[in-house]
């Protein structure tokens, strides 16, 4: 598995609820949620759309002592020993099936543009196929990017759906990346 600590819950809440009605054949599948218990309200209205949505995916959510911490440890050695803290918590993570590689890597380390033109269709093919699996759900992915295609086992899929919104809606607190969009969507963003 690979893990995604996050900060804030309208992310988390559209990281699970974009992959609602996707098929796993296209998109990278969460396994389980995890919330700090000295962060989040196990009674308030968030956690309970957390909850919600996770149970749309058939996920496990859970609230955990002490996550801040062990995020910290694990991710961020140096910055844990020395106490700094310079940003929010991270107040959830998000378990993930693992994969092999991002789109990115492969671009910048298999040198597969303009050499490798079957693996190059083989590539598109998938992720237009995941593409139009999110679209024909009346959803958008929002951050279609290199970093945000991942292959695993033998096919690519999509993942980071934190910018997701639904056809016609406007995007959370968090915006696309700018260098990764059609000039109309740079437009609006940049204005």
């Amino acid at each position: 598995v690979a893990l995604k600590a996050m900060r804030g819950v309208e992310q988390v809440r559209a990281e699970l609820e974009g992959r609602v009605g996707l098929d796993l054949e296209h998109v990278v599948g969460v396994k389980a949620v995890f919330a700090d218990k000295e962060t989040v309200d196990a009674d308030g209205e968030e956690w309970k759309l957390v909850e919600a949505a996770a149970a749309k995916l058939g996920i496990e959510a859970e609230i955990k002592p002490g996550l801040p911490g062990l995020i910290d440890a694990h991710f961020f050695p140096i910055k844990h020993e020395t106490g700094q803290s310079d940003t929010l918590p991270f107040a959830y993570v998000l378990v993930l099936d693992y994969a092999d590689s991002t789109l990115k890597h492969t671009i910048d380390h298999e040198h597969i543009a303009g050499e490798d033109f079957h693996r190059i269709r083989y590539i598109a093919n998938n992720l237009g196929q995941a593409l139009d699996n999110v679209h024909t759900n009346g959803s958008i992915h929002a951050d279609f990017k290199p970093h945000n295609a991942a292959f695993v086992g033998n096919d690519w899929k999509l993942l980071d759906f934190d910018v997701f919104c639904q056809q016609s809606k406007s995007f959370g607190s968090k915006t696309p990346s700018s260098g990764y969009c059609p000039p109309e969507m740079a437009k609006v963003l940049l204005a």
